[in-house]
C-alpha cells in the first residue's frame, strides 16, 4: 500500500511539473542572482509574471520569454502578431509597432545579445542577436530575452515576416 502512495505522489508531482506552464507561465523558482540586476530597474517588474512567446518566421522557431512590466503587458495584449521585420547591421531585427508604456526596465545603451525591446524613439520591437559590446543603441527598454539559440536567427533574410504569439504550450 505504501508503495502505491509513493509511486501515486510522485505520478502527480511529475504531472504537476510538466503542466506548470498551463498555471499561468509563472516560474517556480528565483534565481538569486536576478536581485542584483533588479536594483538597476527604473521600474519593479514582478517576474513571476513572464510569459513565453515564440518568434516563428517560416521553418525557424525562436522561443523568448518577456517579463511582466507594464511595457511587456501592452505588446503581449497585441499578440499574435504578424510583424515584417528588418536585419540591422548584424546585430537585430526590427519593426514597427504602435507606442506603449515606457514603464519597463530601461538599459543602458549596451544592449545584451537576446535582448528583446522596445525601442522608445521608433517606437519598434527590437530583437538583438549580436555584436554587443561593439555597438551602442539608446532609448530601449527590455521586455525579456531570447531563450532559443540566436544561432537560428542567421536563418533569417535581411527581411523576414516574424509572427509573434504566446507560446502554445502555455495557452489553455
Amino acid at each position: 500500500m505504501k508503495q502505491i502512495v509513493t509511486i501515486s505522489f510522485l505520478l502527480i508531482s511529475a504531472l504537476f511539473l510538466f503542466t506548470a506552464c498551463s498555471l499561468g507561465g509563472t516560474k517556480m523558482e528565483s534565481k538569486s542572482s536576478d536581485i542584483a540586476s533588479k536594483e538597476n530597474r527604473s521600474a519593479v517588474v514582478d517576474e513571476s509574471e513572464n510569459t513565453k512567446i515564440t518568434m516563428t518566421s517560416g521553418d525557424v522557431v525562436i522561443e523568448a520569454e518577456l517579463d511582466g512590466s507594464e511595457t511587456s503587458k501592452e505588446f503581449i495584449a497585441t499578440l499574435p502578431v504578424t510583424l515584417k521585420m528588418k536585419r540591422s547591421d548584424e546585430r537585430e531585427y526590427y519593426a514597427r509597432i504602435s507606442k506603449l508604456s515606457e514603464n519597463g526596465m530601461e538599459i543602458p545603451p549596451e544592449y545584451e545579445n537576446g535582448d528583446v525591446t522596445y525601442y522608445k524613439a521608433g517606437p519598434s520591437f527590437a530583437i538583438f542577436f549580436g555584436r554587443a559590446g561593439e555597438s551602442a543603441q539608446g532609448n530601449l527598454i527590455r521586455m525579456g530575452k531570447v531563450t532559443s539559440d540566436l544561432a537560428l536567427f542567421n536563418q533569417l533574410g535581411e527581411e523576414a515576416e516574424i509572427t509573434i504569439e504566446k507560446n502554445r504550450r502555455c495557452i489553455s
